[in-house]
């Protein structure tokens, strides 16, 4: 938490360096605590990482918050890397099925973010619910970098 208070910039607001600029953005260091949903998809986050190790066969290393001496202020969370990204998400139903169609422009700058700061050229969203039916329930959705949204990033923050 720490290191978040000094990395203001972070994956989980990316989104908002895009639409707003450094002025007056939302930041990672804002009041919010957690909710219902996210609380849902901290504790299915782990039995989703299982399931893809299982099915890429590959091992996910898990750590914390990252941060790249390129990027001053900025840091990123990832759910884990192999030789990309791994982010999860566990949506309900509604919103784990349109997103599996249209992944929105909040994760996809999250994503980008991500592999800006840990110098990745690859990503795997994985959508997780296990609520539903076996052949909806895990989508794995490899997201390639975009030069075009690292530059606005950069221009945004560092001119």
């Amino acid at each position: 938490h720490e290191l978040r208070k000094l990395h203001p910039h972070t994956g989980s607001v990316a989104h908002n360096l895009l639409k707003h600029g450094t002025k007056d953005y939302p930041r990672s260091d804002s009041k919010f605590t957690g909710n219902f949903y996210t609380r849902r998809g901290h504790a299915l986050e782990p039995e989703a990482i299982e399931v893809y190790e299982t099915i890429k066969d590959v091992k996910v290393d898990r750590f914390g918050f990252i941060t790249n001496s390129k990027f001053p202020g900025c840091g990123y969370s990832p759910d884990g890397s192999t030789d990309r990204i791994i982010e999860v998400k566990a949506f309900n139903e509604k919103r784990h099925k349109e997103v599996s169609n249209n992944v929105p422009l909040e994760i996809q700058a999250q994503v980008q973010f991500g592999m800006m700061i840990m110098e990745m050229k690859l990503a795997d969203l994985i959508l997780y619910n296990p609520e539903i039916d076996a052949e909806d329930c895990l989508y794995i959705i490899t997201i390639k970098r975009n030069n075009k949204i690292i530059d606005n990033f950069k221009r945004i923050l560092y001119g």
